[in-house]
């Protein structure tokens, strides 16, 4: 058993060594691309950017988080799941809430929250806590 273990991480390694030479030549050409849809924050304030993903059939809901500075580059990303299964409200609360976490323990305080789940952007008295919060 240990033996397919190993050779099972050892094939997983490889995979995603070549992966990353195909993925690094993409992400630079996706970075090179004018920001589409993207606001600028104001001055000091930088962008976290949240969704979150569900796999009913596993049990699991997922999230991805993207900070970009005030000129549009990137600063930092974060994803994360648990083994859960929750409404799509639910998962979107649980993407910011692991955001705002992780922004709080980064010690940045001036991020304006951007999420595509439009019920938890309207929610004000939830996001309102010395930022914006925008949904698109």
């Amino acid at each position: 058993m240990i033996v397919g273990v190993l050779n099972r991480a050892q094939v997983t390694l490889v995979e995603w060594k070549s992966s990353q030479n195909v993925n690094s030549t993409r992400i630079q050409e996706v970075m090179q691309q004018p920001l589409s849809d993207w606001i600028k924050p104001p001055e000091g304030f930088m962008n976290c950017n949240i969704d979150a993903t569900f796999f009913m059939e596993h049990g699991l809901a997922g999230f991805g988080a993207f900070i970009r500075e005030n000129l549009g580059q990137f600063v930092l990303a974060r994803i994360g799941c648990m083994e859960v299964v929750m409404s799509v409200r639910e998962g979107e609360a649980f993407a910011i809430l692991q955001s705002l976490l992780w922004n709080i323990d980064l010690q940045l305080f001036s991020v304006i929250i951007e999420t595509d789940c439009k019920f938890i952007a309207d929610q004000e008295d939830i996001l309102e806590c010395g930022g914006n919060s925008q949904s698109h």
